[in-house]
């Protein structure tokens, strides 16, 4: 019978790389969201040639490969566009759209707390959406301070993943 040995040098070395990659997002998160839609293109055109590679494969009878080829060059341009574009302009594209989705969620929600039965979970419900909205508003005339507050959302993230990771690695929690 073979035993299984966590592997905590890895998982505290994956940690340790988090942390530091989520404090350089904290001090430089302009920066960062700019390499971060830099590598996301990158990505997105790869996937979008390998789509494209895949579909020329596929037999001209299926209704299939013109979808698949069609998703290939929005993939190719979505990443040409991120890796060569204007970075200001995908920026704030890219801005608005989470602010966008962000007031969109919390009409969505304000319009479901009516159900809520208990009348302090309704209250704080509505409470909450009524501040997302609000702050998302505010982010909308002042875009800097929505790229700003996404990466402080993300390197959070990440760090606290890290951190975690570090923790299981040093401590075998």
């Amino acid at each position: 019978m073979m035993t299984y040995k966590k592997p905590r040098f890895s998982l505290f070395m994956v940690g340790l790389f988090m942390t530091v990659l989520g404090v350089l997002m904290l001090l430089n998160p302009i920066s960062m969201l700019i390499q971060m839609l830099v590598a996301t293109g990158m990505v997105f055109c790869v996937m979008g040639a390998i789509l494209f590679f895949d579909a020329w494969k596929l037999p001209d009878f299926l209704s299939m490969r013109s979808t698949m080829i069609f998703e290939a060059f929005m993939m190719l341009v979505l990443g040409l566009i991120l890796v060569f574009g204007d970075r200001n302009l995908t920026l704030g594209v890219l801005t608005y759209l989470f602010l966008f989705v962000f007031i969109l969620s919390a009409f969505v929600h304000l319009q479901f707390s009516v159900m809520i039965v208990k009348p302090w979970l309704k209250v704080i419900s509505i409470l909450l959406n009524i501040i997302l909205i609000a702050f998302s508003v505010y982010m909308f005339i002042n875009p800097k301070l929505a790229q700003e507050f996404i990466m402080y959302c993300l390197a959070f993230g990440i760090m606290s993943s890290g951190i975690n990771r570090m923790l299981i690695g040093l401590f075998d929690l």
